[in-house]
């Protein structure tokens, strides 16, 4: 392939990598085709992850090393003195960052990857860490921080789903059973075994239900919701050991009956499962 031009040979190798990282075409026939149009042995066998490779930080330039460690250097400094800003300030300096970070990570998606993951990461975290210190320290009740983390976790999912993120989708799902999980602690006082299966359960399968349907067309988050719903199967008896007086060899006893139980119902039904996540 040494007949094409340059910035050609670097758009058809942009677009192989993409097709390896979105798992167009499997890995083998990719890594095939990146060998034919890359010259560079060295760049042949570095084949890096997920668009970050030991080649490309090697070829970065002194203006991006500088940019990359002077804006992490700038963000601690601010962290460290973040409490002593006036509430106005404060507020503005988490909004910007936080928009920052997700347009980066929005922008890189499809060249940096892992880059990308960590700008949405970083924008997530000082979403709902930041806003629920700034209403914290204003006296906010304990109804309009869950209110709030639960909003952070719905654009947590609104993310991962529009980036193609499953694990940001996941994490939000977690961060809503968290909260319910605190909603409980606070309004269902000593509930019966009956009562906290039937707090979980129900909902549960509605969410394998609805990844059952989605999984045709989107297979991620059809996979993000069956992670869930086999999640919530297992979690009365864990918030039962946490929260309750139920004797924990009971409870052990019900959450080994629930595993073997999952076992049973994932090898017969193997064959329409792994359609969702392979």
């Amino acid at each position: 392939m040494n007949g094409l031009e340059p910035e050609r040979r670097k758009l058809i190798i942009r677009e192989i990598r993409e097709w390896r990282s979105s798992r167009l075409l499997p890995e083998q026939y990719c890594d095939f085709l990146l060998n034919l149009y890359q010259d560079d042995p060295e760049e042949r066998n570095d084949r890096g992850w997920h668009g970050l490779s030991p080649a490309a930080i090697r070829k970065g330039s002194l203006r991006s090393w500088l940019s990359f460690f002077g804006t992490v250097g700038i963000i601690c400094l601010i962290a460290f003195n973040f409490n002593s800003f006036p509430l106005p300030l404060q507020i503005a300096a988490v909004s910007f960052f936080v928009i920052v970070c997700y347009g980066f990570g929005i922008r890189l998606r499809n060249r940096l990857p892992v880059l990308s993951c960590i700008c949405m990461a970083a924008a997530s975290l000082l979403l709902l860490a930041g806003g629920v210190n700034l209403l914290g320290s204003a006296g906010a009740a304990e109804t309009v921080l869950s209110a709030y983390a639960a909003a952070c976790a719905v654009i947590w999912m609104v993310a991962g789903l529009s980036a193609r993120l499953p694990l940001f989708h996941f994490a939000g799902w977690i961060l809503l059973l968290v909260i319910y999980a605190s909603m409980l602690n606070r309004y269902l006082l000593h509930p019966d075994w009956i009562e906290l299966e039937m707090a979980w359960i129900p909902g549960g399968i509605l969410l394998i239900w609805v990844g059952w349907l989605l999984h045709r067309h989107h297979r991620s988050a059809a996979s993000v919701l069956l992670a869930i719903g086999a999640l919530i199967w297992f979690i009365p008896e864990v918030y039962g050991y946490v929260n309750s007086d139920f004797p924990k060899e009971a409870l052990q006893l019900l959450w080994l009956g629930k595993w073997a139980a999952a076992a049973i119902i994932l090898y017969m039904f193997r064959k329409k499962w792994t359609d969702w996540i392979v």
